[in-house]
Formats: structure tokens, sequence, C-alpha cells
């Protein structure tokens, strides 16, 4: 029997934990605390491990997981020139047209 130690994410949200596995593509699961998450996420990679392992796939430990933070600012994007909160949309249909005119304010 084959051990693996895989890194996991647990991802407390308002109502419950999402368990992503980086390694395994399209595995996650989640519970409705901690301990279920962690439980659930066992059976899920003990599953998905079974799968490869009947099709004869390998799945390699070679890849790591870093949790980092990137510091990002949220502006004003413009728009050929015009600044987006600076402009003003309208429409209008017309038979089987759309006309939207752009002003800026």
């Amino acid at each position: 029997m084959k051990h693996y130690t895989l890194p996991i994410i647990i991802d407390a949200t308002q109502t419950d934990f999402l368990s992503p596995v980086p390694l395994c593509k399209r595995c996650y699961t989640q519970g409705a605390s901690y301990d279920e998450a962690i439980a659930n996420i066992k059976d899920a990679i003990r599953l998905h491990l079974e799968d490869h392992q009947a099709d004869h796939e390998e799945l390699t430990e070679e890849k790591s997981v870093s949790l980092s933070t990137v510091e990002i600012s949220v502006g004003c994007r413009d728009y050929r020139g015009l600044r987006l909160d600076r402009l003003r949309l309208s429409w209008e249909k017309q038979d089987s047209s759309l006309h939207v005119r752009v002003e800026a304010i």
C-alpha cells in the first residue's frame, strides 16, 4: 500500500468549509465544519487515487503549494481616454436593433 502526503486548502466561507486539492485536479469537497471537511477530503482523495491506480496512472508528489499575498490597486479604468465612472450609457431599441449611446459626464 502506498502512502501519500498531499497539500490541501481549507477555505472557510460563511456557511461551510471548502477543500480543494491542488495536486488532484477536479478533486474537492466541503463540510459543515473543519473536521468534516478534512474527513470528506480524505475520502475524495482516496477515491481519486483509486481511480488513477485502476487506470495505471501515477500521481506525482512533486508540486508544492504556497500561500502568498499580493497587493492590487483597484480604481477607475478608462475607456478611450474617458474614465468609466464618468460615462453615462443609454440605449434604445429600434426594430430589431439596439442602439447604445455613450456620453462623457
